[in-house]
């Protein structure tokens, strides 16, 4: 792992895969925010739930990443960057410990709208698609990334791609 790694193709990860998990991620919060539309304080939490993604939670991992401030995997490199300052090196140990409790939030945020479509069933089959794009496009993505020596499904990934 290093962090002479200036961009996500010298990582071996092409630009489109980065937008392509970007537009996901995009996507499946829109979908969720057209589901809440109608019960503005599910929406409200919601919006809030993803604001502490992008904060705390980027916090926690982004920051503590060697693509901080690089174009990355996942899109959130560069991003985390311009709202989060970090001083040093990263903390892979700090990464390594944060990643999984990241993980369990999100699942959580993503399954947050689904009672919201019960009664929508094309947005429901549309948030189960992008969700399930999002299941294969970025596995595919994390098996490139510098971090999978010390991010805990690093080892998950390349077992399940057989790599």
């Amino acid at each position: 792992m290093t962090e002479s790694t200036d961009t996500a193709e010298a990582a071996g990860c092409s630009k489109e895969e980065m937008y392509l998990n970007i537009g996901l991620q995009a996507l499946a919060f829109l979908l969720a925010l057209v589901a809440l539309a109608r019960k503005p304080k599910l929406l409200w939490l919601y919006v809030a739930g993803s604001v502490l993604n992008l904060t705390v939670f980027r916090y926690n991992t982004c920051r503590n990443c060697v693509y901080y401030g690089k174009d990355c995997h996942l899109g959130w490199g560069l991003l985390t960057a311009k709202f989060i300052s970090r001083e040093g090196e990263p903390d892979c140990g700090a990464f390594s410990k944060r990643f999984p409790i990241n993980l369990m939030y999100l699942m959580a945020l993503y399954s947050f709208p689904i009672p919201a479509m019960r009664h929508n069933r094309k947005l429901l089959a549309a948030y189960f698609a992008t969700l399930t794009a999002m299941n294969v496009a970025i596995p595919l993505s994390c098996r490139k990334c510098l971090m999978n020596d010390v991010c805990p499904l690093g080892e998950h990934i390349k077992g399940l791609l057989g790599d």
